[in-house]
């Protein structure tokens, strides 16, 4: 990674660029070198905006974690809502899931106990949210196997009756040319 950013990543997709500058940014995070994790966060969102705006809630809740460990709480909460509006926006529940995990466990390292209790809440809720929609989703797939399944059993069928017509058709064929022929050499041995 370290060669990428010397050639400040000239080589790959914006976005491939955002995504690592957020790992490098995340590594400086763990590192305890919280002000160029910082700049290096600001710096993969500017670049995300532009290349993909409804990816940004994973880059907002690095930063939602990073100011939770400067106890920076407004700076949470602000980068909480831009992570939660744009997962409204962009219609992606699970970046909204994701978001109230990462806030539920920032307000616990603040030891906002009130706050915490209140983000399970709302997490709970989108999680129940979320999971009818993946069984209205899976209920769906189903529906769309057994719809398929079905239609394959019919034109199997179908298959299997066109083929016994043909086979019917062939055999009162050959039956009639056997009798035409059988009829015709009868004629011709009473014509003898």
């Amino acid at each position: 990674m370290n060669k990428l950013a010397a050639t400040q990543y000239k080589f790959i997709s914006p976005s491939d660029k955002a995504s690592l500058i957020m790992q490098q940014a995340y590594l400086k995070y763990i590192n305890d070198d919280n002000k160029k994790a910082e700049s290096l966060y600001l710096s993969a969102i500017d670049i995300m905006k532009e290349t993909e705006p409804c990816n940004l809630p994973n880059i907002y809740v690095k930063c939602i974690q990073l100011y939770a460990k400067l106890k920076d709480v407004k700076r949470v909460k602000e980068y909480a809502n831009k992570a939660i509006h744009i997962a409204d926006s962009c219609n992606i529940i699970k970046y909204k899931i994701y978001t109230y995990e990462m806030l539920e466990a920032a307000y616990i390292d603040l030891d906002s106990f009130k706050a915490s209790v209140r983000v399970r809440k709302s997490l709970d809720t989108l999680t129940s949210v979320y999971n009818r929609e993946q069984y209205a989703l899976n209920l769906a797939n189903l529906e769309l196997k057994y719809n398929a399944e079905v239609n394959e059993k019919i034109a199997s069928k179908q298959r299997f009756i066109h083929s016994l017509y043909t086979i019917a058709i062939i055999a009162t064929s050959l039956i009639a040319l056997i009798l035409f022929f059988i009829g015709r050499k009868l004629r011709l041995q009473k014509e003898n």
